[in-house]
């Protein structure tokens, strides 16, 4: 009975963690989508429009995320939707020419 009640309660940590990763991954993205337009209309070159990026989506994430998201994965978040809407725009250049 005792291995069962063990067993299950680490299931239940690692399902728990399984799901904040998922949540704390979609609240980056989101976040990541916001800032776009808010790093475009800054001045400075792309490096410090992506430090503003990055501090931007640091003080939209919930504090208890903080701790186990590093500003490198937030900066490869940005990094990849900057890459897809600069990959779509270029596509639509293509449709339209």
């Amino acid at each position: 009975m005792e291995i069962a009640v063990i067993v299950l309660s680490a299931f239940g940590v690692l399902l728990t963690g399984i799901c904040c990763r998922i949540c704390a991954k979609n609240i980056v993205a989101n976040a990541a989508n916001a800032t776009i337009n808010t790093a475009e209309t800054c001045t400075g070159n792309g490096e410090q429009k992506m430090a503003i990026a990055i501090e931007l989506v640091v003080a939209k994430l919930p504090a208890i995320f903080r701790p186990f998201i590093s500003k490198e994965h937030i900066k490869q978040v940005i990094q990849r939707v900057f890459d897809r809407v600069d990959q779509f725009v270029a596509t639509q250049l293509k449709k339209v020419k």
